[in-house]
């Protein structure tokens, strides 16, 4: 922007140049000018802040031109070469458009390098979106090894995420959203113990262990009110869908097998999958602050809400009862995401 600025320095003070020519009108009023042409009918010439004008010779009484000094008078006519007068204030003219047209056309350039550097020419940016805070609360789901049933309880846990996403921009003020964020917990047990006694000697081991990996997908909308212009803030609205991808491993073994053990069979691992495998919808605004043409700071909040659904089968079986239990679980949040990051354009 500086040397844009610096760019329109000579094109300014050649807009307020001081005029080399003078004419005299037989009102008895001066005016500095410019003369660009002349004929037999008329003066043309330039004056203030460089327009156009003309004037017959009628009204004219004197004219002074640069290097020539008074060239006509009323009562006398020309007392100069007419030819090389003319030829003079011809080539003078074009000499004076000519430069006029060069610094205009690098002014342009310039401004154009400038609009295709700015974020609204840049049809991509990535960023980063931290979100250290949500409101609402969370389903969570624990599942009982023995008996075999569901506890499904509603908590406010403050999980903190990274988010990566992805702008295309279709319009100067819309653009298509594509985000996502990864999370994953496991844990592992294992147990054996011993016990003696002056009778028998029990050994018991278990190998307990669950897993869960979640992918986040959203892809939205992003309509800006405002164009984008560096150093200044734009505010947006949001829109959009997605999914929250599971993938789970379970398992509860007995690494020390008695004869009469009992047998423990389910599907924890697909029914932890479907119920963390959520469907989303969420709208939000946000505001964004360009720092330059490059980078931008943002700020956004989006009000989500996401459903899923799952069926648990288990069996247990002994050496005196077979037991079948079957469950099934729908669940919905509404959750409000708070998040601040970066978004570099290119």
């Amino acid at each position: 922007m500086k040397y844009l600025i610096f760019l329109f320095v000579p094109f300014l003070i050649f807009s307020q140049n001081n005029h080399t020519d003078k004419l005299y009108l037989i009102d008895g009023k001066e005016y500095p000018c410019t003369v660009t042409s002349l004929d037999d009918n008329k003066v043309s010439f330039l004056y203030l802040e460089n327009r156009n004008e003309s004037i017959i010779w009628d009204a004219v009484d004197k004219l002074e031109i640069e290097n020539f000094g008074i060239v006509y008078q009323k009562a006398k006519g020309f007392n100069s070469d007419y030819d090389l007068v003319k030829n003079f204030v011809k080539e003078r003219a074009n000499k004076i458009l000519s430069k006029k047209n060069k610094e205009e056309l690098l002014i342009n350039s310039e401004i154009s390098k400038l609009n295709s550097d700015s974020p609204t020419a840049k049809k991509w940016s990535m960023g980063v979106l931290f979100v250290p805070y949500y409101l609402g609360e969370i389903n969570q789901v624990i599942v009982d090894i023995y008996p075999p049933y569901v506890i499904v309880y509603n908590s406010v846990t403050n999980e903190i995420n990274m988010e990566w996403f992805l702008n295309f921009s279709v319009t100067e003020q819309f653009s298509f959203i594509f985000d996502f964020s990864y999370n994953s917990d496991y844990y592992e047990t294992k147990v054996i113990q011993s016990r003696f006694t002056n009778y028998d000697t029990t050994k018991y081991g278990v190998f307990d262990n669950k897993g869960i990996k979640k992918l986040n997908i959203h892809l939205g909308g992003k309509y800006y009110f405002f164009k984008k212009i560096p150093e200044t803030v734009n505010i947006f609205a949001l829109a959009g869908f997605g999914r929250q991808f599971a993938f789970a491993e379970r398992s509860n073994v007995d690494l020390i097998q008695s004869p009469g053990s009992p047998i423990s069979e389910s599907n924890e691992a697909e029914y932890l999958e479907n119920i963390n495998s959520l469907w989303k919808l969420y709208l939000g605004f946000g505001a964004e602050y360009y720092l330059n043409n490059s980078l931008s700071i943002i700020s956004q909040v989006r009000f989500l809400y996401s459903s899923s659904s799952g069926k648990l089968n288990k069996r247990y079986k002994d050496d005196y009862t077979t037991r079948t239990t079957s469950s099934e679980e729908k669940l919905s949040n509404w959750i409000t995401r708070i998040g601040l990051g970066l978004n570099f354009y290119f």
